[in-house]
């Protein structure tokens, strides 16, 4: 093709701006993830700035990897918008297709960046919770090492990963006439390295947690944190083997990078809200005994109420009791009173069998 770009598969009509694209799904993913992130993230800042009233390194890393996260939806959100991020190579005008891969190279700086800050706040939390351990503290700082290394280490790689250098950050067409690394070895690299850490992040607490002696509260607390770390580690495997099979085979780039963003964005807003979740334990404490008085409020008043219907009916129980009483003695009474007598009970006037009748009921 003229364009440079692959062919469409047969019978595919090219549609442009029109054709199918994914870029909604991606925002919506991004947009539902990152929410949770800002929640976490507000609550703890909360916690830290009027509970605890100390702010740390970590914070400020955290605080960093939440803007990182916020400026990839906001690049996805141009791209998605202006740039056609998420259809397909063969529907993309070249123009375009320019745009796309210079700013989506500024989202995978930013993702590098932020990821390196949010696994280094949440060891440096390690750290402060577990630190006496001299042993486990130096694996931390190692674990540390390693991450900011390698992703520092592959954003120089992007970023100079051409020759001539510029023509890494030039048009779609500069790209394919230099000399590159390949990109897709390259992800598949970081990927290795991102699965390896969320991994030792994990599991590196699990032997001193296990020794705590926890409520069952603070155990599911606990457990609620590991899970987040998991969901990390599955989220990258799956963004790894997406890279492994579509990223090396499909000639459609544009699509399959778009949903490999995706995902990259994913795992990086639950990192951040994951780094964030064990801080909340001081604002559970502080809400729980007012969510059990909302709770103890509502039960005595429904109990109350139970108590107002038990007595209601044993009123109406004992009115009804009364009635029936008032009503025999009334009947007594006028069986044995002598004293008046009403012309229909007077002997002449009761009805005799076989008898005509004087007054007809």
């Amino acid at each position: 093709m003229s364009d440079g770009f692959p062919p469409p598969p047969p019978g595919y009509t090219r549609m442009g701006r029109d054709g199918e694209s994914y870029g909604p799904q991606i925002l919506i993913a991004n947009g539902i993830t990152i929410a949770f992130a800002i929640i976490t993230y507000t609550t703890r800042m909360y916690v830290k700035a009027f509970m605890i009233r100390e702010i740390r390194i970590e914070d400020y890393l955290v605080t960093l990897a939440l803007l990182g996260a916020i400026g990839r939806l906001a690049t996805q959100v141009l791209l998605v918008d202006r740039y056609q991020f998420g259809q397909h190579i063969w529907d993309y005008e070249m123009a375009n297709i320019d745009k796309w891969h210079f700013i989506n190279k500024i989202a995978l700086l930013i993702y590098l960046f932020a990821i390196a800050c949010a696994k280094s706040a949440m060891l440096l939390f390690y750290i402060r919770l577990f630190g006496v351990h001299r042993r486990f503290r130096w694996l931390c700082y190692g674990l540390i090492f390693i991450t900011v290394g390698y992703c520092t280490a592959f954003a120089l790689v992007t970023s100079l990963s051409c020759k001539p250098i510029s023509a890494g950050w030039g048009t779609f067409i500069e790209v394919n006439q230099a000399e590159c690394l390949d990109q897709v070895s390259l992800s598949v690299i970081t990927g290795g390295f991102n699965i390896a850490t969320d991994v030792l992040i994990v599991i590196l607490p699990l032997p001193l947690v296990a020794k705590l002696q926890l409520k069952l509260s603070d155990m599911i607390g606990v457990m609620a944190v590991l899970a987040t770390g998991f969901i990390v580690v599955a989220v990258a495997i799956v963004r790894q083997v997406m890279i492994l099979g579509a990223g090396m085979h499909s000639t459609d780039f544009t699509k399959v990078s778009a949903q490999i963003d995706m995902w990259l964005s994913i795992e990086l807003n639950i990192g951040v809200a994951g780094t964030c979740l064990p801080l909340l334990a001081p604002l559970r404490k502080k809400v729980q005994p007012a969510f059990s008085s909302i709770v103890s409020l509502l039960r005595s008043h429904g109990s109350s109420r139970s108590n107002l219907s038990d007595e209601e009916a044993a009123r109406r129980n004992s009115d009804a009791t009364k009635v029936g009483s008032t009503s025999s003695g009334s009947t007594s009474d006028m069986t044995h009173k002598p004293a008046y007598h009403s012309p229909l009970t007077a002997d002449n006037d009761i009805p005799r069998a076989g008898s005509r009748d004087k007054y007809h009921f």
